[in-house]
């Protein structure tokens, strides 16, 4: 069978599908099932926790260039 063949729904059908696979395909997380290291899952709730608690504040990249002296 052609696409030339198909009624329009039949298309728009195929089109969905086609979708539906692509989307499938590229949501596929390439991490699961991976362990973090400990060391690396600890500083990261450490880091989160700073955020929190606003012992530590994000800082623009603006700010960083300008310490830098890359302006």
């Amino acid at each position: 069978m052609q696409v030339k063949d198909l009624t329009v729904e039949e298309l728009k059908e195929l089109i969905r599908e086609v979708i539906d696979e692509v989307l499938e395909e590229v949501s596929v997380d390439s991490d699961e099932g991976k362990l973090i290291r400990p060391e690396i899952q600890q500083e990261l709730q450490k880091r989160q926790h700073s955020r929190q608690t606003g012992e530590s504040k994000l800082v623009s990249s603006q700010e960083v260039m300008k310490e830098l002296g890359i302006e």
